[in-house]
């Protein structure tokens, strides 16, 4: 394997970028969220050609959910590749329980076991393998699921999980060019690439918009790939501007002890901004800008988005004395003090409120 392959020197160029972007020093050791597939088998491939560049080789890192009877075998051949090639691994096997939300929680846990891990190897930083393929569907996603430029702009570059920075420098690579990089790392290093079979279940909408959806827009459109994953990163910068005037307005507008929200000039904030400051002022925005978030923005804007419209409606019309539950553990009341409207969060349930329970 040479770097003077395009492919690979393109490869390598990016994640030296990525790197740098977050000021990674050229000492730290980096670590590797590897699966096993293509994607993360790309970053591990380019990781090590910058292994002498960075004085030692990268950290691998693999999760197995413990979800499938041959994930374990897997993981220890991951392990024993590892092992043959001079390449650290650490594994954490996860104990899910079943139920509802699986995906979700799985997300959730994946990541924090990838950063308990990266704390625990010295690792400065963990890459992803994540491509502009995966950030075009979960574009796709997101407008689905009506999730506002939040849930069309998901799939950060950069984000933490408990202090570990996490980057992905494949957001301007498609699958099948990951998966190029990759069959070179395996056929000159012996790479393994294991696949997943549930990414080949159409029951998944991810699946089903990857096989289904995508393959036609590309007929259409060959670039679909990378313009989806541009019009992701337009609403992530629109969402991130929202976010910006929103955490102004609400620290503005936070009025006595009790922690009111002031609705003057209400009305001259953009529908946007106005839902932002509500979901502020609510706690569903709790989280730092750059902070791992395990609920995707779609799902936290579907569930309490009815109450913000209905909320939003009330300030609008100036309805002093309406009260809105917010799901059986707050009450928001919109009061009428020294000449002005102010909304007023309470704790438990007012009975005769309106909203979500």
């Amino acid at each position: 394997m040479s770097r003077r392959d395009p492919i690979l020197r393109r490869l390598v160029g990016d994640l030296r970028s990525a790197l740098a972007r977050v000021a990674v020093p050229s000492a730290a050791r980096v670590a590797v969220a590897w699966s096993g597939g293509a994607d993360s088998g790309a970053v591990l491939g380019a990781a090590r050609l910058l292994a002498r560049a960075r004085g030692g080789p990268p950290l691998a890192l693999h999760v197995d959910h413990g979800l499938r009877p041959e994930s374990a075998a897997e993981a220890d051949a991951l392990v024993q590749f590892g092992a043959r090639r001079g390449l650290p691994v650490l594994v954490e096997r996860l104990d899910l329980a079943t139920g509802p939300n699986l995906a979700a929680r799985a997300r959730a846990a994946r990541y924090e076991a990838l950063s308990r891990m990266a704390r625990r190897g010295g690792a400065a930083v963990v890459l992803l393998g994540h491509t502009a393929t995966d950030r075009a569907e979960s574009f796709l996603i997101g407008a689905l699921r009506s999730g506002g430029v939040a849930g069309l702009g998901a799939m950060a570059p950069v984000f933490e999980v408990d202090g570990v920075p996490f980057v992905r420098p494949l957001l301007g690579w498609t699958r099948s060019e990951t998966a190029e990089a990759a069959a070179l790392f395996a056929r000159d290093h012996g790479l393994p690439i294991v696949e997943d079979p549930t990414n080949e279940d159409r029951r998944h909408l991810r699946v089903a918009l990857r096989a289904d959806v995508l393959p036609v827009l590309r007929r259409f459109r060959p670039p679909a790939d990378r313009a989806l994953a541009r019009a992701a990163e337009a609403a992530a910068d629109a969402a991130e501007a929202v976010a910006v005037w929103a955490r102004r307005e609400l620290a503005a507008r936070r009025t006595g002890a009790g922690g009111g929200l002031s609705l003057a000039g209400w009305g001259e904030l953009p529908r946007a901004v106005r839902a932002e400051v509500l979901l502020g002022f609510l706690g569903a925005r709790s989280r730092a800008p750059g902070a791992f978030d395990p609920t995707p923005a779609p799902r936290r804007h579907g569930a309490v988005g009815p109450v913000i419209r209905a909320i939003d409606r009330a300030a609008l019309r100036g309805r002093a004395g309406a009260r809105f539950s917010v799901f059986g553990r707050r009450t928001v009341y919109v009061v009428r003090a020294g000449g002005g409207l102010r909304l007023e969060l309470a704790a438990g349930e007012d009975p005769g409120a309106q909203g979500n329970h």
